[in-house]
């Protein structure tokens, strides 16, 4: 009778022991699951709740462009990832390697100023797969973040950049990601030289660009040089390439801010209660000593002295023709300029100042690529893979 007994629990306690164990491989195969989906994820640059889908493009026909222009319209909704919108843990999970650099770097240009930050920026630097393994030169990609935008642009898409630069098709290159922040996370530069808020284009040209070319194994000369940015740093890959064609030789903005001349009204309503970027924004291209925010602002009041105010605000996502021109006198010309906006952006003059520079740029004869897609203000989730690195492997010149 004790005999069968025991039998009898023993043998329960085999098959409550074999559930148990099944029990865990099935958390274990869920959790492995889960693990790839966010890498897959993180290579796209985008997680499952920061996926957003686009709205099917409902604007109407366009008149065939000139020839110095080339428009690309995306038929498909495609899905998009806003970098601003990454997890803030996302910093703390970045383990610093030989390829991917996390560093400081410290300015002389960026304190001299009315209103000066700390001159110590964060500075970021992407080394390419075979950086370590071979004796070549190669190329950089200057990129630039949005306003208040963290440095998480290659922390984000470290991953894809790895897979598509060892794509056959494709040629490797360094990035650089360039801190444009001001007193903290939630101010911006604009990248422009401004004696209230510091020399920012100095920063970049006669501070960046030097220092990556002594301290990296580069191709020190302009066909080798590119810029890249994001909304604040699209307008800055544009302004900063126009400006220093001697540089930089192509330009990669999405959704920048280009605003059409005689929009300023549209703008400022989409910055209605955004004090702090009207300030930054103001002390940049209307700086005023005498006033207690260092700047003017318009009232939109429409007096010849607010209409004054406008005009030196124009001077900054405005007066594009005035901006080519300038650019065009230089007569050293740019490889490639590459613009991308979404129609549903929800900064409405984005848009409008996108396509108004295009036309302007194709009145010029300037060769251009216009790539309208139905996104919002966001960078596409295939960003890297169908846009950054084939357009920088074919527009960037390298080592043989």
């Amino acid at each position: 009778m004790n005999k069968k007994y025991f039998i009898i629990i023993g043998c329960l306690i085999m098959i409550f022991s074999f559930g148990a164990c099944k029990k865990d491989d099935v958390e274990t195969n869920k959790n492995d699951t889960n693990a790839v989906i966010e890498e897959q994820n993180a290579e796209e640059g985008t997680t499952g709740a920061e996926a957003e889908t686009d709205v099917e493009e409902t604007s109407g026909s366009k008149n065939e462009p000139d020839e110095a222009t080339s428009i690309d319209i995306a038929d498909e909704p495609i899905e998009t990832s806003d970098t601003s919108a990454v997890r803030e843990e996302e910093d703390a999970d970045v383990v610093e390697g030989e390829h991917y650099i996390r560093t400081t770097f410290t300015s002389e240009a960026i304190t001299q100023a009315l209103d000066p930050c700390d001159g110590t920026k964060d500075l970021n630097i992407y080394l390419p797969p075979s950086y370590y393994q071979s004796d070549k030169r190669y190329p950089v990609v200057y990129y630039f973040h949005g306003f208040g935008d963290h440095m998480r642009f290659l922390s984000t898409y470290q991953s894809s950049l790895d897979m598509n630069m060892a794509l056959p098709e494709n040629k490797e290159f360094i990035v650089v990601e360039v801190d444009g922040s001001r007193k903290n996370k939630s101010q911006g530069s604009f990248w422009v030289n401004s004696p209230v808020s510091g020399m920012w284009e100095d920063y970049i040209i006669k501070e960046i660009v030097p220092y990556i070319d002594e301290n990296y194994k580069t191709i020190p000369k302009s066909e080798s040089r590119a810029t890249v940015g994001y909304s604040m740093g699209g307008f800055a890959s544009i302004n900063l390439a126009l400006r220093n064609p001697d540089i930089f030789s192509s330009v990669l903005s999405v959704t920048p801010g280009l605003l059409k001349e005689g929009s300023m009204d549209i703008a400022m309503d989409s910055w209605t209660g955004d004090s702090t970027f009207k300030q930054c924004y103001g002390q940049t291209f209307a700086p005023n000593e005498d006033n207690e925010n260092l700047c003017d602002i318009p009232k939109m009041d429409g007096t010849e002295a607010d209409n004054a105010i406008i005009e030196k605000w124009e001077t900054g996502f405005s007066n594009l023709e005035e901006k080519i021109d300038a650019y065009l006198e230089k007569k050293i010309p740019l490889k490639a300029i590459h613009v991308i906006y979404g129609t549903f952006d929800y900064y409405k003059w984005i848009p409008e100042g996108c396509e108004n520079f295009s036309e302007i740029l194709t009145k010029k004869g300037v060769e251009h690529t216009l790539t309208q897609l139905s996104a919002g203000h966001t960078i596409p989730s295939n960003f890297i893979r169908t846009y950054f690195v084939p357009y920088f492997t074919e527009n960037l010149e390298f080592e043989e």
